[in-house]
């Protein structure tokens, strides 16, 4: 059994170094590292050169964004799984390896925690079968995801997305397909949340919404979109299917704003954002 470790890189020359550092310590060496860099500029290419003899394979060249990129790098791939460790990810701890070798991987995807640098720690649900209803609200994490290097290949990610294509990944294996899913209880790293994906909000929900319209009936988005929102707008999205909606509707927002003036400003700007969803 052999993990493949997959880091893509562009002009992160400090982060790279601290993911690379987190793989060359592991005490397991039942591993490969390839290293797929964008053709930076600040001295990465120099980082990468510097552990050389402790990489398996690496390129520097343009690329296509990080989805090509992470594609390229399964490609070359040769383990049995592989997991994506991004410059400024790092492994948890120097056991992260040997833990999952001796968890005797059989499953299509095996998922660990992830801790944030917020502070907080992100745990999947400890469930053998994920169901759509949780990947309509939330994903999984890749920096703590170990996937088959089989499956990886036979569902390479969407390069036209920016930022949702492993979202997307994760719901054709585990859920169009019926793929195999196992969680373990351990932070299998740590994610710097400095990315696109992390601060650019408005494209990753853009880019969620089309994936669904793509993939499912709008009869079917329809029932988890209302039953998924929370009780205002769920009020709202129900008003809304009514002939008459739009008087009652500004019968109710003048009717909460009014009672909000005697609850607190609080409660006030939690209802404009609910509103503008």
């Amino acid at each position: 059994m052999k993990l493949s470790v997959i880091t893509i890189n562009y002009n992160n020359c400090n982060g790279l170094k601290k993911t690379i550092e987190s793989v060359v310590n592991q005490t397991s060496i039942q591993y490969e590292y390839i290293i797929i860099d964008g053709g930076s500029t600040d001295g990465s290419v120099d980082v990468i050169k510097e552990y050389a003899d402790k990489i398996d394979y690496w390129v520097s060249e343009p690329d296509k964004g990080p989805y090509n990129a992470m594609n390229k790098g399964a490609r070359v791939a040769t383990g049995d799984y592989v997991i994506f460790m991004n410059s400024g990810d790092y492994f948890y701890s120097n056991d992260i390896v040997n833990c999952f070798l001796f968890s005797n991987p059989t499953e299509d995807v095996i998922c660990g925690n992830v801790y944030r640098s917020t502070g907080q720690i992100d745990i999947p649900p400890i469930k053998e079968n994920l169901t759509f209803l949780y990947f309509y609200k939330y994903s999984l994490p890749h920096q703590a995801c170990f996937i088959k290097t089989s499956v990886q290949k036979q569902f390479p990610y969407n390069e036209n997305l920016k930022i949702v294509s492993d979202w997307e990944f994760f719901l054709k294996i585990l859920i169009i397909n019926n793929g195999t899913y196992r969680k373990i209880d351990k932070i299998i790293s740590y994610y710097d949340c400095c990315g696109i994906s992390s601060i650019n909000h408005k494209l990753h929900a853009n880019e969620r919404v089309t994936i669904l319209q793509s993939m499912f009936p709008n009869r079917i988005l329809e029932d988890y979109r209302l039953n998924t929102a929370s009780d205002f707008r769920r009020l709202f999205l129900l008003i809304a299917e009514t002939k008459i909606h739009k008087p009652i509707y500004v019968i109710n927002v003048l009717l909460i704003k009014f009672i909000s003036l005697f609850t607190g400003s609080k409660w006030i700007n939690d209802f404009k954002i609910k509103e503008k969803v």
